[in-house]
């Protein structure tokens, strides 16, 4: 396992493709694979090991059938959408901000696009018109 991290840090650091890694060290494409996929699971990250900790503190020795787990922030939300045609961020970002704080000082109602006011969709669920509707199939859209 250790042969196999080792040289798979070192086609990431020469920045080879799989491809190219492959044909010079006369390794299969799939062989990479299969390594590749268990030195990942080897190196299990903290929240990772947080959950089996967990696990192993919380199992009474019973059979388990299912078992989830959720995790969140994995990333820092400094990430946008870009777009062919709005060039200004900074200046959406400071929209989307205000409007952010709007929605929390007085509730979601307040703001909302002007295409929602006279169509009988309703903005907040998702733009669903009825429980048994379909708006997908409706002329409302």
């Amino acid at each position: 396992m250790q042969l196999w991290e080792q040289r798979i840090r070192e086609r990431i650091q020469n920045s080879m493709t799989i491809r190219d890694w492959c044909e010079k060290n006369g390794v299969s494409k799939n062989q990479y694979n299969y390594w590749n996929q268990r030195v990942r699971k080897s190196q299990k990250t903290g929240k990772e090991t947080l959950a089996c900790e967990l696990f192993d503190e919380l199992w009474r020795g019973e059979p388990v059938r299912h078992l989830g787990v959720r995790v969140s922030e994995l990333c820092q939300n400094e990430f946008r959408q870009l777009s062919l045609f709005e060039k200004d961020y900074e200046k959406q970002r400071t929209v989307d901000r205000v409007v952010d704080s709007i929605r929390e000082r007085y509730g979601n109602g307040l703001v909302f696009r002007s295409a929602f006011l006279n169509s009988g969709v309703r903005f907040s669920t998702g733009g669903t018109v009825d429980d048994e509707e379909y708006p997908m199939m409706s002329g409302i859209l």
